[in-house]
This record gives structure tokens, C-alpha cells and sequence, in this order.
């Protein structure tokens, strides 16, 4: 432990945890931390036409995106407090092939960003694909490129839309959508004031 400028310090010269003097942690270097920002997808939005549909799986819910026609939810995501400014965004989708048959799924995720008193981007679309095995309640992760965090604040908005595109793709069964989540990069616990990092 090195007493440096009223500043305590835990690391290496420059990776390290620091207390500032008036107590605030920072993560400095590779001392940063990763964590879950979770989006509630009950809360999502369905469609009128083309909406995924609510099914029992495993004594839960989860949400079925069928084979034979597009599915498609909405949803918004507020960017935390502890987000250390200017990092991508990794979302993801935690997802069940709940049959046997393997193959190659087609998913597109899009999103927008602002950050408080910002506009809008111009919407920004991924088309990936998710091949599952031969197994029969296969956990996988469905993963998207990076949303660019260049310019995100604080308390951010993201709006997203997630659509699984039907009769694309050789995997013939419905897959569920467990959680969609995004990993953050974190280099402090939260902000110093309420509106500003």
C-alpha cells in the first residue's frame, strides 16, 4: 500500500484500485470489472404480428421464437452508473434448443443509443448466425458485435429490437430465449454525482 498525492493505491503502477481523498474507488488499468446489465424480458415489447410466444419450459417461462416465421421482441436498456465511459457493449441472448436436431439459426439485433440531453444514432443492425448440436436442451449463447460505447454517458438509452428470422437456417425447432443481458466493462461502483461520471 503506497500513500501517493492523498491518494491510496492497491496494484501495480498501472493497473490498481485507488481511494481518492474524498473516498471514492476507482478501478484503474486491468483492475477494471465486468458485470451483467440485465434487461427484464418480460417487460419486452411483442408485436401484434410476429410476436415469440410465452412457453412452459422445466417448471418456468421462457420465450419461443418458432422456426416457420419471424419473431421479433422490443426492449430498452439504461446504461449504470459504475459503466466506464467510452467501453463497447457486449449483448448476448442465453438461449435453449430444446430439440435434437442441430443445425444453424438466423438472428438480427438492432439498436440505438443516446445519452442524456444527446440524439438518437441511426439505428445500427447485426445479422448473426447460432448453430446448436445434435443435443436435446443445449444451453447456448447467442452472441452480437460489440455496441459502440464511443460518447455514452451515464444512464444512456439503448433501444434494441432482437428477431429471429423464420424458414433461415437448418436448425428446424423452436429455440427459447431464457435472459438477454449485456456484459459492461465497470472501473468505479457508481458515479460521483447523480447525472455525471
Amino acid at each position: 500500500m503506497a500513500k501517493i498525492d492523498k491518494k491510496t493505491r492497491f496494484g501495480s503502477d498501472v493497473s490498481y484500485s485507488e481511494f481518492e481523498d474524498d473516498g471514492t474507488l476507482k478501478f484503474i488499468g486491468s483492475a477494471t470489472v465486468w458485470d451483467d446489465q440485465m434487461v427484464d424480458i418480460g417487460a419486452g415489447k411483442l408485436p401484434a404480428v410476429g410476436a415469440p410466444s410465452w412457453t412452459a419450459y422445466k417448471g418456468g417461462q421462457v420465450l419461443s421464437f418458432a422456426d416457420a416465421q419471424t419473431n421479433t421482441v422490443y426492449f430498452n436498456v439504461q446504461i449504470p452508473h459504475s459503466y466506464k465511459l467510452d467501453t463497447n457493449i457486449d449483448f448476448h441472448c442465453h438461449v435453449v434448443h430444446a430439440g435434437a436436431s442441430g443445425g444453424f439459426s438466423t438472428w438480427q439485433f438492432t439498436y440505438c443509443l443516446a445519452s442524456i440531453g444527446g440524439t438518437f444514432t441511426t439505428a445500427t443492425t447485426s445479422l448473426v448466425t447460432l448453430t446448436a448440436p445434435a443435443v436435446v436442451d443445449h444451453h447456448g449463447l447467442l452472441i452480437f458485435p460489440n455496441i459502440t460505447g464511443t460518447g455514452a454517458g451515464i444512464s444512456s438509452m439503448i433501444l434494441c429490437s432482437l428477431e429471429r428470422h423464420g424458414n433461415s437456417g437448418t436448425y428446424n425447432g423452436a429455440i427459447y430465449i431464457m435472459s438477454m443481458d449485456s456484459h459492461y466493462e465497470k472501473d468505479s461502483i457508481g458515479s460521483r454525482q447523480e447525472l455525471a461520471k
